[in-house]
């Protein structure tokens, strides 16, 4: 009986160590790792393999340059899943395969390429760059970018039907794309861009009625750009446009070539569907009726705050206007090249607070630039010339500044100004068909222009009260040097050399002050003050005027005094 017990209690007290073994075997299992080295030969796996807290390394070589490594949390670093490329080369990589096990959804080779065939989608912040700081953040998921690749999406439509509700990207590769209808993005798609490969990329109609490409209903952020969109004839209708928008805001047309359409690029604002901002910039138009058309509809102005800039037409005489903007307010354009326009170079009417800066303009059929019937205009810096009439008409449109401008050959006047509060100041004329600089409203400010070879008047003010001329320099105008019909003018500082008639001509002028000009060899006499009628040239003084050249220097004939 003793000895059973004592049998007894040795069982017992080798179960109690075995449960012991079994926990410490199970704590450091906890604790290490597993290796498994191969040594060059297959390791295959026919049931799942589970390693918890613990890392799984498979080392091919045997000198911790690991194929594969499965690393768990040891307190130093968290989880990762690497493929290291071992000494030597080889085709190392890293594929994710999808249920069949055939087709590789994601492939990372051995030089770091990672190729996706299927949608990413991805929340959070994500962040695309060279690792140098070049690097471009986006918030949220990312657009898609679908392609046209004849496959999967066929048909430009098709890829922009493709895109998402959010907007993205639809991406053309070079060819020629023949289309029989209009472009148009699904409803309700904002934030698109249409990309192509440049010059390459040929968006073409098959007909002469379509729209090339179709914005409609006032979309947000819509991108054109690097596309070349031409019909295969001479346009013959207001239907052809390259790219036509009915509203928009914040929208883009740039690095875009188009040819033989009837408008290039065309923007409708009205009551409903409003332009703004919109960009059309850095893009060439050639043999287009014209280039850039936006049209606000009424004086409410629904185009506003648009730029055209950069772009370079190519008109081939037969168009009309370069750059066309009605109804618009505070429309900025700048720095074009217009060649060869059928009529107007840039024409702006009906609009407010338009800036038309440090453009060239030549060889236009009609004025190279006209502002009508807008006021609060700026036209500064820009070079004009073979214009088929004024170089720079400024038709009723009041509070308008003219200046820094150079205007060369134009048919008729060089500047031409019927508006009020018309500052012409700093510019250039040379070869003018008629006037230099012509005026014929009141309050006008024509001071310190350079005008040359005028073939009529180098400064004629017709009828224009309170004005003011001072401070040019008119070299052989044909006819004379100044010409003022108003009442209430300074004509003061002036240079005026080998004019054909008179230097200054003085008719029917009424309060007019004529001090310190200066006239070299004129035609006929320095300066003439001639009423022509008792009421008429009274009160005017003429002091302080050198007359170089000249067999009779003054004539004042019923004027008050000389």
């Amino acid at each position: 009986m003793e000895a059973n017990r004592d049998v007894e209690l040795e069982l017992t007290a080798l179960e109690r160590r075995l449960d012991e073994v079994v926990r410490e075997s199970r704590r450091r299992e906890r604790r290490h790792r597993i290796t498994l080295l191969l040594l060059g030969a297959p390791f295959l796996v026919a049931a799942t393999v589970t390693v918890k807290n613990a890392d799984l390394l498979i080392d091919r070589n045997g000198s911790n340059s690991y194929d594969i490594k499965l690393r768990g949390n040891d307190g130093a670093a968290d989880r990762d899943v690497s493929v290291r490329n071992v000494a030597g080369g080889g085709t190392y990589r890293l594929g994710v395969y999808d249920n069949s096990g055939a087709t590789e959804l994601w492939t990372v080779t051995k030089d770091g390429d990672s190729t996706l065939t299927r949608n990413l989608n991805v929340n959070g912040d994500v962040t695309l760059g060279d690792g140098a700081g070049d690097a471009i953040k986006t918030r949220g998921k990312l657009n898609r970018v679908v392609v046209v690749d004849g496959t999967a999406e066929p048909s430009i439509q098709n890829a922009l039907n493709a895109l998402p509700a959010s907007g993205g990207t639809v991406f053309i590769p070079e060819g020629t794309y023949v289309i029989t209808s209009a472009l148009t993005l699904p409803a309700g798609r904002n934030n698109v861009t249409i990309q192509g490969a440049g010059r390459g990329t040929i968006i073409q109609s098959a007909s002469t009625a379509a729209n090339l490409l179709y914005v409609d209903s006032g979309r947000t952020g819509i991108v054109v750009r690097d596309l070349f969109l031409r019909y295969s004839v001479a346009p013959t209708a207001g239907g052809q446009r390259g790219v036509h928008f009915q509203g928009g805001i914040d929208c883009v047309v740039t690095g875009c070539w188009f040819e033989n359409c009837y408008y290039g690029v065309a923007a409708i604002g009205d009551a409903t569907y409003a332009v703004r901002r919109l960009i059309v910039s850095g893009n060439q138009f050639v043999s287009c009726s014209y280039g850039v058309w936006f049209f606000g509809t009424n004086a409410s102005y629904y185009v506003q705050r648009c730029k055209v800039s950069d772009n370079v037409m190519e008109m081939g005489g037969a168009g009309w206007f370069g750059i066309m903007i009605e109804f618009a307010n505070v429309t900025s354009i700048t720095g074009n090249v217009v060649n060869d326009p059928g009529s107007y170079g840039i024409w702006n009417s009906l609009s407010v607070r338009t800036t038309v800066s440090g453009n060239s303009v030549s060889s236009s059929g009609s004025s190279g630039i006209r502002n009508a019937s807008s006021p609060y205009a700026t036209i500064s810096g820009n070079s004009i010339q073979d214009s088929g009439s004024d170089g720079i008409q400024n038709d009723s449109s009041s509070d308008v500044a003219i200046t820094g401008n150079a205007v060369y050959n134009s048919a008729t006047s060089g500047i031409a100004n019927s508006g009020a509060v018309v500052t012409i100041s700093g510019n250039t004329v040379r070869i003018a068909g008629s006037f230099g600089v012509y005026s014929g409203s009141s309050r006008c400010v024509i001071s310190s222009n350079t005008i040359e070879s005028a073939a009529g008047d180098g400064i004629y003010n017709n009828w224009g009260t309170y004005a003011s001329i001072s401070g040019n320099v008119v070299y052989a105008p044909g006819g004379m040097g100044i010409h003022n019909e108003g009442a209430v003018v300074s004509i003061t500082g002036n240079s005026i050399s080998w004019a054909g008639t008179y230097g200054i001509y003085n008719q029917y002028g009424d309060e007019v002050a004529i001090g310190s000009n200066v006239v070299y060899y004129p035609g006929a006499m320095g300066i003439c003050s001639d009423g022509e009628w008792v009421d008429y040239s009274a009160r005017v003084d003429i002091d302080g005027n050198p007359i170089i050249g000249s067999t009779k220097a003054l004539w004042a004939a019923y004027s008050g005094r000389a």
